[in-house]
């Protein structure tokens, strides 16, 4: 692509300093203009928008390397998710201005999108975050587990022994139902073209309930 076609996003954390810069537009220059690292982009309402690569496409800029080989991802990715692919692949090397980043930061909307971006909001410096797997959520949030066990009476009492006092939900299931829960998720998934586990799970709800509903109103 030509390098003018491709939309900068107007916010970026990763920060590099000008000598990097001169010795990436010189690399790029003896390169005969080429890429050894192709910038990712996302097609978003027609319009490329880069997400990782902004000091390589300047840097081509820079050597008169017009135009450039570029990745693009096509499948309609939300603010979020480029946001949280943007922190991710700035946070695999380099430097990132410390504002910009809790800045960025807010703007991811789901805890996939947080997990992505591989972001840890306690360096960030931001008040009660809470924790959240390997990660700090900066939402309200309550933790729901399904537990596949063999059906006996002891694996049982164990799990309840061992959350006791915790305010945790916890849901206990036969491991014989777990290929079809399984199943029933990736079903759901390919259907409503729905990626995140926490949506399909919502989806699973929604048909439940209209089929209780529909099954209700048949009943009266």
């Amino acid at each position: 692509m030509h390098i003018d076609e491709l939309r900068e996003q107007e916010k970026n954390a990763r920060v590099m300093d000008p000598r990097t810069f001169d010795r990436l537009t010189a690399n790029i220059a003896r390169g005969g203009g080429r890429l050894e690292q192709l910038p990712f982009c996302a097609l978003r309402d027609g319009v490329v928008e880069l997400v990782s690569g902004h000091h390589r496409i300047r840097a081509a800029r820079a050597a008169q390397a017009m135009e450039v080989f570029v990745l693009v991802d096509t499948s309609g990715l939300t603010r979020s998710e480029v946001v949280a692919k943007q922190l991710a692949h700035n946070a695999i090397a380099g430097s990132d201005d410390p504002s910009m980043l809790r800045e960025l930061f807010a703007e991811i909307l789901t805890v996939e999108d947080m997990i992505e971006s591989h972001i840890d909001p306690t360096l960030l410096d931001v008040p009660d975050a809470q924790p959240l797997t390997d990660i700090k959520a900066l939402i309200d949030w309550h933790l729901v587990s399904l537990l596949f066990l063999p059906a006996s009476l002891e694996d049982f009492q164990a799990v309840a022994d061992m959350l006791s006092g915790q305010e945790k939900l916890v849901g206990l299931c036969d491991v014989e139902m777990l290929p079809k829960f399984r199943e029933a998720v990736k079903r759901t998934s390919a259907t409503y073209d729905i990626r995140a586990l926490g949506s399909v799970v919502s989806k699973m709800c929604d048909i439940v309930l209209e089929k209780l509903a529909e099954e209700e109103e048949a009943a009266s």
